[in-house]
């Protein structure tokens, strides 16, 4: 292989191996029978993702790969009800936004960009983000604007305040809330 065809596939490699270390791992949905001794605090000790206890010696169980290793050295078996339980809950999802009538944008004077200037923006309704239906940091800011805009009651404070900054380099943002305790709208 020339050196020019293996530089060629160093991008390749180095975006396969970024999108194999984000990608989000298969979840499935088990229904773990316990061995003697074994409680729900066991199964959370060790790690497991507890979604209920059904009691009678059974939890259900969010298993990430590797679990079942943990299952087997607590003594407790478990069964498959739903595999890749992310993948059935994005279907659920899509499937309730397409029945739904579609929702308007609505428009807010916000500073997302970075030169800072306000401008008016589409944010998109709850759960219709242009991330894969969940905001961006843009939109998340857009919404933040938004309810400091249209606070009629004085319930949020004036302005978004930065806090600092992610590792990432992404602006936290905080917003203060002028409710105190007894007050009209904290009862």
């Amino acid at each position: 292989m020339t050196p020019s065809r293996i530089a060629g596939l160093v991008p390749f490699a180095l975006l396969l191996t970024f999108a194999t270390a984000f990608a989000v791992p298969v979840r499935d949905l088990a229904r773990v029978r316990l061995a003697p001794g074994v409680t729900r605090e066991t199964l959370e000790a060790a790690g497991l993702d507890v979604v209920s206890d059904r009691g009678a010696g059974t939890a259900d169980v969010l298993l990430r790969p590797g679990d079942l290793r943990v299952l087997e050295r607590l003594g407790a078996t478990a069964r498959i009800l739903v595999p890749d339980m992310g993948r059935v809950e994005a279907e659920r999802a899509q499937a309730e936004i397409a029945r739904s009538a579609p929702r308007p944008s609505a428009h807010v004077l916000s500073a997302t960009r970075p030169d800072g200037v306000y401008r008016t923006e589409s944010l998109p309704p709850f759960g219709s983000g242009s991330m894969g239906g969940y905001w961006t940091d843009a939109e998340i800011k857009m919404k933040l604007d938004q309810m400091v805009a249209n606070d009629v009651h004085g319930v949020v404070a004036d302005k978004i305040d930065t806090l600092g900054y992610s590792i990432a380099g992404r602006p936290i943002w905080g917003c203060a809330s002028a409710l105190r305790p007894g007050s009209r709208w904290c009862s």
